[in-house]
């Protein structure tokens, strides 16, 4: 077990909004997690979702992909996921 930080990036104006990780989903072979997360904004505000790809072995943030939707919670890896 291990606690691994999730950060957004800067906002534009040198702000950081809270991560709130709230979906997981690991891959079938266990190599990696990805958790989705960010705040919940108002319904016309730009994106604000990140998920985080995590490599469970070395237990860090591998990659980070933000402006996924709002709120995010559900995350679903396809058996088709090439690692």
């Amino acid at each position: 077990m291990a606690r691994i930080a999730v950060v957004r990036p800067l906002e534009s104006d040198g702000t950081v909004l809270p991560s709130n990780p709230k979906g997981t989903a690991v891959t079938a072979s266990g190599k990696y997690a990805v958790v989705s997360g960010g705040p919940r904004l108002a319904p016309d505000a730009p994106p604000s979702g990140t998920v985080w790809i995590i490599n469970l072995r070395s237990r860090a943030v591998v990659a980070t992909v933000t402006g996924v939707g709002n709120d995010p919670y559900g995350v679903t890896i396809l058996e088709h996921f090439a690692e």
